[in-house]
């Protein structure tokens, strides 16, 4: 039996993409194989109203720059020693410095940590990357869920090569009735939408990375000259305010909808006819992967993981990150042709079987058995 601790800040939500992926992971694991603990740095009122399958312990930790830290970090490195960890899985920046720290007076687990996205050239990241390159000896592994991400925590964070390893996300699509023989939603149902609209979905937290600034830009172009398009977001976010005032300035209000957070996403997009992502960075989208497994064609910047998903031409259509011409190109060529619709929608389902919960489980057991010593590298 393997014991791994899992830590993470919080679970806020299980729809974030992170957030999503270990909780699926967890869940998953071979339990006469493994024995998982979820470790959060701070509490959370979804922690405190869903009672999960595992053990969990919350540190209630403040943040990694407060002398009060310190008795979290000695609370940390107690439960660590206490339960005996064969593996330690760190996600995101506070949990895997304060697991690094924590581990010191721990010689026996091994410490595993996540990258599941780019860290830019902004001030504050720039000190967390730094941070991080002092602590690199303290790994000894890294996952990144694409090999654009794996070059990039190479080069920036200077960690060998042979340290990194490349799990892909796995998704464990419910798909739903086809759309021809179900209503839709009672959320699209109130939008008042026609069978013969054009629906443009993307699922997406509103924030200012995922560029949804763009998505309005090219909403504006195209409901000048198709009035069957409309856009739909699925997602909530601090930046919901700014996107409001756009879509008002624009008169969109008829044409582009945001449907804030849906607890299942899916039902809404087997209603839709394209899915977009207009991202600025991304590590590997749970959304794209979501358009691919329900059937969806789709059109995505060209960054970070996107292009390891759609394959441009085939499955979707890649565009240059913030070119609106670009993106009202690619997406043109969709609204325009059903059958290009159908046939790549038909392309995308298939090529999503590349990302499997099942095979992403089985990678993540044999890594965490190879990494805890069970197995043989080779």
């Amino acid at each position: 039996m393997i014991k791994i601790a899992f830590v993470i800040d919080t679970v806020a939500t299980p729809s974030a993409g992170t957030e999503k992926q270990l909780l699926a992971v967890m869940n998953g694991l071979d339990k006469s194989r493994f024995e998982a603990h979820l470790i959060c740095l701070r509490d959370s009122e979804w922690l405190q109203n869903n009672p999960l399958s595992f053990p969990v312990r919350v540190l209630f930790a403040p943040g990694l720059l407060r002398l009060s830290i310190l008795p979290a970090i000695r609370r940390l490195a107690t439960y660590l020693r206490e339960q005996n960890f064969d593996l330690i899985h760190a996600h995101y920046f506070d949990s895997v410095v304060l697991t690094a720290v924590a581990a010191l007076v721990n010689h026996k687990p091994r410490l595993l940590t996540s990258r599941r996205g780019f860290i830019t050239s902004e001030k504050p990241q720039r000190a967390k990357q730094k941070i991080l390159r002092l602590i690199r000896h303290r790994y000894d592994g890294v996952i990144c869920n694409s090999h654009a991400l794996a070059s990039f925590v190479a080069q920036r964070e200077g960690i060998p090569a042979r340290k990194i390893t490349v799990i892909y996300n796995g998704l464990n699509i419910d798909r739903p009735t086809s759309a021809d023989s179900t209503p839709p939603p009672p959320v699209l149902s109130a939008l008042g939408l026609s069978r013969d609209d054009i629906v443009v979905a993307t699922v997406a937290n509103l924030r200012p990375v995922k560029n949804i600034s763009l998505l309005i830009a090219a909403a504006a172009w195209f409901t000048e000259r198709n009035p069957r398009v409309h856009f739909v977001v699925i997602g909530e976010g601090s930046h919901r305010p700014y996107l409001e005032k756009q879509i008002e300035h624009l008169n969109l209000k008829a044409r582009f909808h945001l449907l804030g957070r849906q607890e299942r996403p899916e039902l809404i997009l087997a209603h839709a006819d394209i899915g977009v992502l207009p991202s600025i960075s991304e590590s590997l989208s749970n959304a794209l992967i979501e358009y691919q497994a329900l059937g969806l064609p789709a059109v995505a910047s060209r960054v970070g993981g996107n292009g390891e998903i759609i394959e441009h031409g085939k499955t979707g259509f890649l565009f240059e990150s913030g070119n609106l011409g670009d993106f009202c190109e690619q997406l043109g060529r969709l609204i325009d042709d059903s059958d290009l619709r159908r046939s790549m929608g038909a392309a995308a389902c298939r090529a999503a079987e590349k990302f499997s919960l099942a095979r992403c489980l089985n990678e993540y057991q044999d890594y965490y058995e190879l990494m805890a010593g069970k197995t043989e590298a080779g």
